[in-house]
């Protein structure tokens, strides 16, 4: 199971996309609001860094646009995971929704009340995520200090994002089978390849110009995908905190 599986995931998602038309209704607003948040960090990175680095005394080029490009580079992922936690309801109704078209057998929610409890626990989930996320980026923007930095950030930079890109977009279907906290990352580090191909595929597509209006509602399709596949009965409750 590796990489590529979840790098497969994405056409499969494209296609189940073109197909359903169920689906395309519920990948609009997602897709929508993704772009926005997106061209909105940007514009607020290039415009507001330089002022920020000078009213704390930054005042040298160099460290102004090193900070630039850096907020620039989370631009990408945050607005992706701001699309998620601030949406999740109806990202997690294009999740249930790819479930019963590709007809895989998950019971779904039982009424709107488990519905609404199973969205909460995923944007839980999501925000422990991306705290993690964004301790990790910072982590990684010390490479700048050294003199591989040319080359060692956008690769570290990237693998960072592709591998939380994939842990977010299986949050959902995996708390819905059960599976959260502890329980969800053994889940996942179980299947490294696959999360990591997924994610990977994600990232590279958030990265092409206009494809980034279709990279959440495709990357939440692939995620589902990927898990159904590999159905297991859900954990015991004491191991899901």
């Amino acid at each position: 199971m590796g990489v590529g599986r979840g790098l497969a995931c994405l056409p499969q998602a494209a296609r189940l996309l073109l197909r359903s038309r169920r689906l395309r209704w519920l990948s609009a607003l997602p897709a929508v609001l993704s772009i926005v948040l997106l061209v909105a960090l940007v514009w607020a990175a290039v415009t507001y860094v330089p002022w920020l680095t000078g009213l704390i005394g930054w005042t040298a080029g160099w460290v102004v646009g090193l900070v630039t490009v850096g907020v620039v580079v989370l631009a990408i992922p945050l607005s992706f995971y701001g699309s998620l936690l601030i949406l999740e309801p109806f990202i997690d109704w294009l999740s249930e929704a790819t479930e019963v078209v590709l007809k895989s057998g998950c019971e779904p929610p039982g009424g709107l009340r488990a519905m609404v409890h199973d969205s909460l626990l995923v944007v839980v989930d999501v925000a422990a995520d991306l705290l993690r996320f964004a301790l990790a980026q910072i982590v990684v923007l010390l490479t700048w200090l050294t003199p591989f930095s040319a080359w060692l950030h956008p690769l570290l930079a990237f693998i960072v994002t592709a591998w939380f890109t994939g842990v977010a977009m299986t949050c959902g279907p995996l708390v819905r089978r059960g599976y959260r906290g502890r329980a969800r990352w053994r889940y996942m580090g179980a299947r490294p390849g696959p999360v990591f191909g997924l994610g990977a595929g994600a990232a590279a597509l958030a990265l092409i110009p206009f494809a980034q209006l279709l990279t959440v509602p495709l990357s939440v399709i692939a995620g589902t995908i990927l898990i159904v596949g590999f159905d297991e009965p859900a954990p015991a409750q004491s191991d899901a905190d």
